[in-house]
């Protein structure tokens, strides 16, 4: 299942359109993107206050992320393995995952 902002390319977006995309609290993503630093904004909005903005990398970031996450690894260790090539194996094991027919109950 491809995530709809990568679908409809409505980039860049705000961090609260990134939380709906991926169904991770916008609190959250500002830790993520302000205190542990893994996810960097592709840019920032013009004004008096800046807003960071997103793009398809950090939706694809976002859900591996949440995929660790949801394993039980913790930020340290997130943290310490996120590379490039990390993230483009962990992406296609997940969208093989996501392709694979669900099992009957």
């Amino acid at each position: 299942m491809q995530d709809k902002a990568i679908k409809t390319k409505e980039f860049p977006f705000t961090i609260g359109i990134l939380a709906e995309r991926t169904g991770v609290p916008k609190s959250t993503l500002r830790d993520w993107v302000e205190h542990y630093k893994l996810i960097s904004p592709i840019g920032y909005t013009s004004g008096n206050r800046k807003y960071p903005l997103f793009d398809a990398r950090s939706v694809r970031i976002v859900t591996v992320i949440k995929y660790l996450r949801d394993q039980s690894y913790g930020i340290p260790i997130i943290k310490k393995r996120l590379s490039k090539e990390l993230l483009e194996k962990l992406e296609d094991e997940i969208a093989d995952a996501e392709s694979q027919p669900k099992r009957g109950r």
